[in-house]
């Protein structure tokens, strides 16, 4: 449809209406404000038609992979990031689409059983959430890495690369949503903490399993990484606007039980 109808020109309507007399109002909030590219959104002017025929293409991708069509999915997907070379910078008006095209690749890489092409897709998608100041799609990213990092063998430096980089983006994760935490819904954060400090602890090995001293280090690292994320998920819950749906009752309850659980590996 876009390719034969094409896309309408929002940005023409808003100066168009701009010039028309404003009737029964003493004053005119004007919302055509300036923003930076990032932290805008396309949806003030619309998208161009190649931004939505990515789109299209993207959400088409994921019903075929619901529908289990992984090798149709996997070449629609293929074709549109050759698009986007990882050698050449985003700019910021197609952050939104090609992070969107890095996560659906993640889950495909995923399922095909590919777990380091997945890890470096969420990877890529991450990147561009944090620079959209995006700190839930980030997040979900985040967890992504995290499960995926889990299916790595932990010998390979595959595995070493990546859990480098989980931590780097770990924090910058963390920070976006400390920022935005007023405006997020109050599950948000405590929900990305529980999930991170519960991959930490799975990746660690029972304490009576032999290890060298550069592992052991390793593990207390990890533990303390755990500790660190289960603190912070229950002091914004503590802090946070009260709530006694089942939702939060069970994550403060697991947050509480994860910690507790910590215990074993000391």
């Amino acid at each position: 449809l876009a390719r034969k109808y094409g896309v309408p020109d929002k940005k023409a309507e808003s100066q168009h209406q701009k010039r028309k007399p404003e009737k029964g109002g003493l004053i005119n909030l004007n919302l055509d404000i300036s923003l930076d590219s990032v932290d805008s959104t396309r949806a003030v002017y619309g998208f161009s038609r190649e931004q939505e025929e990515r789109l299209a293409e993207a959400f088409m991708a994921r019903i075929k992979t619901e529908l289990g069509q992984l090798e149709p999915a996997e070449s629609a997907i293929r074709k549109q990031l050759s698009q986007y070379p990882e050698t050449v910078p985003i700019s910021d008006s197609d952050l939104f689409g090609v992070s969107l095209l890095q996560h659906r690749a993640g889950h495909l890489a995923y399922a095909g059983r590919e777990p380091v092409v997945a890890f470096d897709r969420f990877s890529r998608s991450a990147q561009l959430s944090i620079r959209m100041k995006n700190p839930v799609s980030a997040a979900l990213n985040l967890v992504n890495m995290a499960q995926t990092l889990m299916a790595i063998p932990e010998d390979s430096p595959e595995w070493m690369r990546g859990a480098s980089r989980l931590t780097l983006l770990d924090k910058e994760t963390t920070g976006l949503l400390d920022r935005f935490s007023a405006v997020l819904d109050p599950l948000v954060i405590p929900s990305y903490h529980n999930a991170l400090g519960v991959y930490h602890l799975a990746l660690l090995p029972k304490k009576d399993v032999p290890s060298s001293l550069t592992a052991a280090v390793g593990r207390e690292k990890a533990m303390e990484r755990a500790a660190i994320h289960f603190s912070r998920g229950i002091k914004q819950m503590e802090i946070g606007p009260a709530s006694r749906s089942r939702n939060a009752l069970a994550l403060l309850s697991a947050l509480y039980l994860n910690m507790a659980e910590m215990t074993v590996y000391w």
